[in-house]
């Protein structure tokens, strides 16, 4: 095995890189469109609460994934990361009120911060030191298409459908994450 794609490492490979771009096009799309899900839940009186639910959950989830990994292996914490990621989309996407909204912030964050510990742990013991400058630079990397794309497809969504939509969008790619764990 030689390189980060090579036939052992793929699947490894592809997952990091996939479970960063949607928590990268779900953080830089839910920017663009949260203005509006805040008018329209009356949030506005405490908007800065839906980036700061997501922050501190995203803590606290990278700390009981990677303490669950160190008991069970990552593939548990994956598993419930994603799940959690996943609620969390429909629970703002379908929220009747701000505080429900922000509920399913929290939860977003939860499962994002899981995810994005795992990707570094994934890193530290998947790959040999001369292949993680490879992988950390591709991780960062997936990061760059949804910053170009997110928020200009996230904006367009709201507006020819729903702020909703943008949430509840990102379900199938979630889900299929889902049942891959």
């Amino acid at each position: 095995m030689t390189g980060v794609f090579a036939a052992g490492r793929r699947s490894l490979t592809l997952g990091i890189i996939v479970s960063a771009s949607t928590i990268a096009l779900e953080s830089l799309a839910v920017a663009t469109v949260l203005p509006t899900a805040a008018f329209e839940l009356d949030g506005l009186g405490s908007y800065g609460w839906a980036f700061s639910a997501f922050l501190l959950a995203s803590l606290i989830g990278a700390i009981a994934a990677g303490d669950l990994a160190d008991v069970r292996g990552p593939g548990l914490p994956a598993g419930v990361g994603f799940g959690l990621f996943g609620a969390g989309l429909v629970l703002a996407g379908l929220a009747p009120a701000w505080p429900i909204f922000l509920f399913g912030r929290a939860l977003q964050g939860f499962g994002g911060g899981a995810l994005l510990a795992l990707a570094d742990l994934a890193v530290a013991r998947g790959y040999p030191d001369a292949l993680r400058a490879r992988i950390l630079a591709l991780l960062s990397s997936a990061w760059l298409i949804p910053a170009l794309v997110g928020p200009v497809v996230a904006g367009q969504v709201a507006e020819l459908v729903s702020w909703r939509a943008v949430f509840l969008g990102l379900l199938p790619r979630v889900l299929a994450e889902v049942l891959r764990h």
